[in-house]
């Protein structure tokens, strides 16, 4: 089911307003944000619900060993 763009437009500016000051960066036009440290990767998506209005926030952390 695709998501109106009405609703990524708000996700997009209200992560781009709280994610921007610490420097963690959108990945292209996608719904997926990266805040890379070097050695150490998080990964913070926004996933859409197939069940009701919303959306669900992963985040993830990956060690660069």
């Amino acid at each position: 089911m695709p998501i109106p763009r009405v609703h990524s437009k708000i996700i997009n500016t209200s992560a781009r307003h709280a994610f921007g000051p610490l420097g963690i960066i959108q990945k292209g036009a996608s719904r997926t944000w990266l805040d890379d440290h070097g050695w150490w990767l998080t990964v913070i998506g926004f996933q859409p619900s197939a069940w009701s209005k919303g959306t669900y926030l992963n985040i993830g952390a990956m060690w660069l060993w």
